[in-house]
């Protein structure tokens, strides 16, 4: 790594090859147990450590390939449709081969045991009582399946700090991830630890609706008992802003911009146009205020008067959030729309300190966490959904149809889509959500 390099060139190879094996011993036993020992002492066990993981990987290589002529003599001893077994296994050889695979299959599975348990001495040998007894209790719950690789830290006591990413575009399309990153973090994070999450956030805002998810997904770390640190790297602006204010900490760049605390609602309006060739555009709705701006229709002062209110109210909805996350800010003051940047933000008291992303998580590290990278990937298609055509959903159903007929094409659907809920086919049409904007 670039720390040990750098160790290496200032401080001589031997400090560097003890700080490496005290930062990697603390990953697997924890910090509290690797500053009790010495560089010498972690150097026996590092060297330990390298001896257990080629002779278990020579073994297990050995054992696999036993398993697999064992799992070859099972599938050639199932029985025929009269129940008469074949194959190699009806032969007295076939039978002898088997018992002298299962011998070797034991022999190896103990030549594993037998190096497992001369590393666990050894390291056991460098511990004091306490961590020994510590040692002892993580062995006792943990899988050793796969030998030490199944032991996670037994100290566990360090903090750990979840690391998550967030370029917001316009409709905030990235919360379908954060979502489940969340989710993620609450389930896995020990707030009495002392973990916490940092959020490193690039976003100039989008629809109401996206964002308001998004810092809503925020509040719930919070509310899980998480610390949340936010770093802004060049923009929150607006909806961006509102997730920003969720943080116990936020951090900007010096150059980065943050505020926007505003709403804008915009669309073209091709009413004279249509007028003019004689095109009438004909809307039915029911309830008043079911549409007043659309690009079709001539606006009213009704309508305008209308659109203004709704404005209003989402943009109070915004400055009451805002306040609610930073109690400290003078709201009134900097809700106009304007932007600023980090100095400026600094002094209006949007941020709490000017400082990249870098160097907030170099500090974690300092302090002697485990940095953690979360990111969400979307789960694999299910394989029947390969078969479908690409193209709408009515061209996919009746594509399916005609290739695989009516049932087959139904399932291939729902296995691509998931069995979709009747009630979801019907909507209550309002396209202001899709036009209104935290930018």
């Amino acid at each position: 790594s670039f720390d040990s390099s750098l160790t290496g060139a200032t401080k001589g190879l031997k400090r560097a090859t003890d700080e490496l094996n005290r930062y990697n011993f603390a990953r697997k036993f924890g910090q509290g147990t690797a500053s009790r020992l010495s560089g010498d002492e972690l150097e026996k066990v590092a060297k330990a450590e390298k001896k257990y993981q080629k002779e278990a990987e020579t073994l297990q290589k050995r054992l696999s390939a036993i398993q697999k002529e064992l799992r070859v003599l099972a599938a050639e001893a199932a029985p025929d449709a009269e129940g008469n077994t074949k194959g190699m296994m009806g032969d007295f050889g076939a039978k002898q081969k088997r018992e002298d695979l299962l011998k070797k299959q034991a022999q190896l599975m103990e030549e594993i045991a037998k190096a497992e348990d001369k590393y666990i001495q050894e390291v056991s040998s460098k511990l004091n009582d306490e961590d020994r007894k510590k040692l002892a209790a993580l062995l006792r719950q943990s899988d050793l399946s796969q030998g030490l690789k199944g032991v996670g830290v037994f100290d566990d006591t360090t903090s750990r700090v979840f690391v998550m990413d967030f370029p917001g575009d316009i409709s905030a399309s990235q919360v379908k991830g954060l979502r489940q990153e969340v989710t993620a973090v609450i389930r896995n994070a020990n707030a009495t630890r002392g973990d916490e999450a940092v959020l490193i956030l690039n976003s100039g805002g989008g629809t109401v609706t996206g964002y308001g998810l998004a810092a809503s997904q925020l509040v719930r770390l919070k509310q899980a008992g998480l610390n949340l640190t936010i770093c802004v790297e060049q923009v929150a602006a607006s909806g961006g802003y509102m997730m920003a204010c969720c943080a116990d900490r936020l951090v900007a760049s010096p150059f980065a911009v943050l505020g926007s605390i505003g709403v804008i609602s915009q669309q073209p309006n091709v009413y004279e146009r249509l007028n003019r060739e004689g095109v009438e555009f004909l809307t039915v709705t029911a309830g008043k205020f079911k549409r007043t701006l659309t690009p079709f229709k001539k606006p009213t002062d009704e309508d305008i008067k209308k659109s203004e209110e709704d404005l209003e109210a989402i943009w109070t909805l915004f400055k009451d959030f805002v306040q609610q996350q930073r109690p400290k800010l003078d709201v009134p003051a900097i809700a106009t729309g304007e932007t600023w940047f980090g100095k400026d933000a600094l002094d209006r008291n949007l941020v709490d300190e000017l400082k990249t992303a870098d160097d907030v998580l170099l500090e974690k590290i300092d302090d002697g966490k485990e940095i953690y990278s979360v990111k969400y990937a979307e789960p694999d298609a299910s394989p029947l959904a390969t078969l479908l055509p690409a193209g709408s959903d009515a061209l996919r159903q009746t594509a399916a149809k005609i290739l695989f007929g009516d049932k087959a094409a139904n399932a291939l659907l729902e296995a691509s889509q998931g069995t979709q809920n009747p009630a979801t086919r019907t909507y209550m049409m309002d396209n202001k959500a899709d036009e209104t904007f935290f930018m």
